[in-house]
């Protein structure tokens, strides 16, 4: 069994402690911890399972996922797919670099079935990539820039030959 380390950083969040709700906190903490998370918080989850973990119904569920979609803007949901991005997760889960780490993203990345879901990660923390003094944010976000051009190049190679 894996460990998920959270920074503890995650309760000061500012959004977190004025507008969460306890349904709210348990629900992204959930997110962070689940046993098919990681940590660049892109991954397959079937509503049906979060639904069945948690002790919530499939509706709660869908109630929930629309809150943090559309009222706190912190996840997509691609229901095509049934894979979560969790937006901001690397803020919180990853805390030192070097080469484990950077094959590890590698291949998380690659794991993620939707481009879409990659790309709205990057937008959402390219910012904050950008100002931090840490190598290891510097490398995610080259990571993140790799996989997308490599992902939008072969969209378009197989556009141009159809």
């Amino acid at each position: 069994m894996s460990k998920t380390i959270i920074e503890r950083d995650f309760w000061n969040d500012e959004q977190i402690i004025d507008e969460y709700s306890p349904e709210d906190k348990l629900f992204m903490m959930y997110l962070f911890t689940c046993p098919r998370g990681n940590s660049i918080g892109i991954f397959k989850m079937p509503i049906k399972l979060m639904a069945f973990e948690i002790g919530y119904s499939p509706e709660a569920i869908r109630t929930l996922i629309d809150r943090f979609m559309n009222k706190y803007g912190r996840i997509t949901y691609d229901y095509e797919v049934q894979e979560i991005a969790i937006h901001h997760a690397l803020k919180y889960t990853i805390n030192k670099g070097g080469k484990p780490m950077e094959e590890m993203i590698e291949r998380m990345l690659k794991d993620v079935s939707s481009i879409n879901l990659i790309k709205k990660v990057y937008v959402s923390m390219k910012e904050w990539w950008q100002l931090s003094k840490r190598d290891i944010d510097q490398k995610i976000m080259g990571l993140f820039e790799s996989e997308i051009k490599i992902r939008e190049s072969i969209l378009n190679t197989n556009t141009n030959t159809n």
